[in-house]
């Protein structure tokens, strides 16, 4: 198990560097107490934290590929991932010919928010401005002509706009991360991006709820998320 490794891991780093310090002291009554080097001091707290960051990703990866619908996934190693490759490449090539267009886009669709989060750049108080369907499918269009497939959708809060599932469904050979804050993923919602199967929702979440709340400007904003 992830956890299995974890420990076994984690005990033999420990053995492996303990063994090696140089004990200063050592009482056995009772107890040991052992002094360990500086240098090796810092082995063991950086392996601590790669197991750490080992046993998380294991656990991710195991989610991934046993929880997640076989068809989504599949959609985003094509869209995404091999896709997304082929785009970088058809970049590279520009760039050798003197040409520029960047080989992903990040867009806002609109400035409206329900959150007033520290340090955002958007003016949420600013009267709301909306990009219309035909406009942003015509710019995807034309990124797809030069081998784009990859999108970020940005806001304000993008599942504000009234018409972002248009947005999304009209292009499903394209993969899109939304930025957002959760608050209006519907089951509704949830099902219509499960059908679509090309998006990620990045959703926002710092520290604790006291954390999150002051930065989002808003009590009960985490228990909401």
């Amino acid at each position: 198990s992830v956890d299995g490794e974890f420990g076994a891991a984690l005990t033999r780093g420990l053995q492996r560097h303990v063994m090696a310090a140089r004990a200063h002291e050592l009482e056995l009554d009772n107890r040991i107490t052992i002094a360990i080097h500086p240098a090796s001091f810092r082995a063991i707290r950086g392996l601590i934290l790669r197991a750490i960051m080992t046993s998380m990703y294991l656990r991710l990866a195991k989610r991934l590929l046993l929880e997640t619908d076989k068809r989504l996934l599949w959609k985003a190693a094509w869209n995404f991932g091999a896709k997304g490759i082929r785009s970088v490449q058809r970049h590279k090539s520009r760039l050798k010919r003197g040409e520029f267009f960047p080989p992903f886009l990040y867009i806002s669709i609109i400035n409206s928010c329900n959150l007033r989060c520290q340090g955002c750049w958007v003016d949420v108080a600013a009267k709301q401005s909306k990009i219309e369907v035909a406009a942003i499918s015509r710019l995807i269009t034309e990124a797809k002509a030069m081998g784009n497939s990859f999108f970020g959708i940005l806001g304000g809060e993008p599942f504000m706009h009234p018409e972002i599932l248009e947005i999304l469904g009209n292009h499903r050979d394209c993969y899109f991360q939304v930025f957002t804050n959760g608050h209006f993923i519907t089951d509704d919602v949830a099902r219509k991006l499960r059908e679509f199967g090309n998006v990620t929702p990045l959703v926002s979440v710092e520290g604790n709820e006291i954390v999150s709340d002051e930065r989002r400007g808003k009590e009960g904003v985490l228990s909401k998320t």
